[in-house]
This record gives structure tokens, C-alpha cells and sequence, in this order.
């Protein structure tokens, strides 16, 4: 019966003609159904467009993102021709061949009768926010194109160096516009793998018209909410007065080049050169040309270094005072701040590491040190 019931699905979901990226992130309300077309059920005239109705469904994973890398999806109008489904179809990153006269494939509809003129592009867009309830249209940030999409059932896209999510993830979604006009919205739940640190997250601006020597919007765009009506997100790019009209495009006319979108910009300069200094000054060698030279203070029996504490903590059951002393000379930035000063508990064994060295104030349960970082030319 099982068999039965994915042909009639499959049929429905082709007839309708819609479109979905599919992955483990996917919010798809008809999960666990391995014949599932939930996510792409028609939504584009209606106020429940924003992720295509899917707010309060679950993902059963995370998409991984991987910065600087590609990353191949598979698409499809029901997730029976997925990797979740019964597999992919064969040759899925190949285009159909023969091109379809119609718009209607196998694996759902490209609507390109013509290829390659409609053709219309998609992109991947990201919201560096881990609580999806939050994230608003202004917050996607497009950061890979295909011009020739969707064409292929496996796609592979090309990302760029991208900075880390929070600690809960962030929010994707693949997008497009059709030349009928219609906006689709694939949400999915992913994270960034080997993100850049160096990296930060940009204010995207909304993309505009350059076809007839317009300027194009550079750097970070949001993607293409296109004459999407709803009752909480005004459209971000208004629709044409007529069907005649081109509808927008992730292609060069709206300032989207092929590829992964060089949009993240560098942290502040002075930060990074910081950052660059430590680096260097650490790898240092003790006989080399250039160092840093590091000395001790006498130990003050009976005296606290108060305040500047690292990272407001302390360590625990540390033996004696020498071997507090030993735990700030060998404190660098690569952990959690330089360290100049130090206070060891007689009593509780706590060494307190310093940032910085105030005037000792007197203390008959402690024992405190300085440590002296001298740069050697």
C-alpha cells in the first residue's frame, strides 16, 4: 500500500509544479512522511508565505554550511526523489536532455520551457539568528548564486568564507522568482562549519534594478521578496504593474554575480592587527632577533593584587605560590588575556590571575606577585 500512495503523491505534487530544497534542516511540516510535499504547497499569494507556513514546524537536523567550501542540495517537488525519499533520480546534476517543451520534469517544475531565457537564477540566503520566531526579511543575507538554477535535482552552490554562527545556529532558506512572478522560500535550519573569525556579520541592503544602467546595489543584499503580501512584512522588492514585465532575477541585472557572494567584511582593522601582533610576538623563539622578555616580581607574603582579575575567575587547587606565579608567566592571549599580576589563597588554594597590576592592599591570607613582559628589539 505504501507504494500505491507515493505514486498518487508523486502525481499531485508534479501537477502542482512546485519546488522545494530538501535536507535534513528542512522545516517540513509533513516529517516524518518520507512522501512528503509539504514544503512546497503553493503559498506565494497569500499571507502565509513567510517560511512558507512553516514557523512552528521542527527540523530533524541541521544543514552544515561550510565556509570557504561548496555545498551540493538536492531539489525536488516531493522528498520520494530524495536522498530522505527513495533516492535521487538518475544523472541529478545533469539538466534534462532533451530540454523539456514543458515545464514539468520528473523531479518537479523548472518552469524554463525555453532555456535558457527562463531561466531565473536562485541563491542561498542566511539569518545569523539561532530563534527563527525573530528573524524578519531584512535579516537574509545572500551569500551563494546560481545563475543556471533550477535546472539540475542535485545543485551544487559555491560558499564563500563566512563568519560562525551563535552558539544556537542560524537560519537559511534557498529562494527564487519565476518568470510567472512567484516568490518561493525554502527555510532550513544550518550552521557554519569552519567559519572565518576574522569575519563579521553585514547590514544587507535590498537588491535594485541595473538592467538599463542603473546602479546596482554592491556589497550585501537581501534576497528577492518579491510581491509577496503578508500581514507582518511589507514586500522588500514592490511587484511590476504587469505579468508582461520581467520579474527580478538573482543574475547581474540585480547585482548577483555567479557564485559565492564575497559580502562578509573584515572585523576593524585595528582589531585584526592586534590579533596579527599576538600571534607573532608568541611564535617567537627565546634566542630569536625579536621577543618578548619575561621576568618576576618578588612574592609579597601577606599582600592581595586586588582587581583586573582574567576573565573574572580564578583557578582552582593550585598547590603553592610558585606554582600560581608559574600559571601567569605562562598565560597568553591565545587563552583568556595576558597576564601581569597574580594572588594565591593560603587557605583556599585559589590563584587569582591579573590583567592588570594595581598597589598591593594588605591581606595575612595571601601571597602576590607581578610578572614584567618586556619587548626586546
Amino acid at each position: 500500500m505504501r507504494g500505491v500512495s507515493v505514486v498518487v503523491l508523486l502525481t499531485l505534487a508534479v501537477a502542482s509544479g512546485h519546488l522545494s530544497v530538501w535536507n535534513k534542516g528542512t522545516y517540513d511540516c509533513g516529517y516524518p512522511d518520507p512522501n512528503s510535499d509539504r514544503p512546497v504547497w503553493p503559498l506565494w499569494q497569500t499571507d502565509k508565505w513567510w517560511w512558507h507556513s512553516a514557523l512552528d514546524c521542527k527540523p530533524n537536523g541541521t544543514q552544515s554550511i561550510p565556509s570557504g567550501g561548496s555545498l551540493a542540495l538536492e531539489f525536488s517537488s516531493n522528498k520520494a526523489h530524495t536522498s530522505m525519499g527513495q533516492g535521487l533520480l538518475a544523472n541529478p546534476t545533469q539538466r534534462p536532455n532533451p530540454w523539456p517543451t514543458g515545464a514539468v520534469t520528473a523531479w518537479g517544475n523548472l518552469h524554463a520551457s525555453v532555456y535558457p531565457d527562463d531561466i531565473m537564477g536562485c541563491a542561498l540566503a542566511i539569518a545569523y539568528k539561532s530563534d527563527r520566531y525573530s528573524v524578519t526579511p531584512k535579516d537574509f543575507i545572500v551569500f551563494s548564486v546560481v545563475q543556471d538554477c533550477p535546472t539540475k535535482q542535485l545543485q551544487t552552490f559555491q560558499i564563500p568564507q563566512m563568519p560562525a554562527c551563535p552558539s544556537g545556529g542560524c537560519q537559511c532558506t534557498w529562494v527564487w522568482v519565476n518568470k510567472y512572478h512567484q516568490s518561493y522560500m525554502s527555510p532550513f535550519a544550518c550552521n557554519v562549519t569552519n567559519p572565518n573569525a576574522r569575519l563579521s556579520v553585514p547590514t544587507p541592503q535590498v537588491p535594485t534594478d541595473c538592467t538599463n544602467g542603473g546602479s546596482c546595489v554592491s556589497g550585501a543584499k537581501t534576497p528577492l521578496f518579491y510581491g509577496t503580501p503578508t500581514q507582518s512584512f511589507a514586500p522588500l522588492v514592490p511587484i511590476r504593474d504587469t505579468i508582461f514585465q520581467l520579474s527580478p532575477r538573482y543574475k547581474s541585472t540585480w547585482g548577483f554575480n555567479e557564485g559565492a557572494q564575497s559580502v562578509f567584511p573584515s572585523r576593524a582593522r585595528a582589531a585584526a592587527a592586534v590579533e596579527k601582533v599576538e600571534k607573532e610576538v608568541y611564535a617567537f623563539k627565546p634566542n630569536s632577533p625579536s621577543r618578548i622578555d619575561v621576568s618576576v616580581g618578588p612574592q609579597m607574603v601577606g599582600f592581595d593584587n586586588p582587581g583586573g582579575d582574567i576573565d573574572n575567575g580564578y583557578l582552582t587547587n593550585v598547590a603553592s605560590a610558585n606554582d600560581c606565579q608559574t600559571q601567569c608567566v605562562n598565560r597568553t592571549p591565545a587563552l583568556t588575556g595576558q597576564c601581569y599580576a597574580w594572588s594565591w589563597n593560603t587557605q583556599s588554594k585559589e590563584c587569582w590571575l591579573k590583567g592588570v597590576a594595581f598597589n598591593p592592599v594588605s591581606n595575612p591570607n595571601m601571597i602576590a606577585g607581578t610578572v614584567n613582559r618586556v619587548w626586546v628589539a
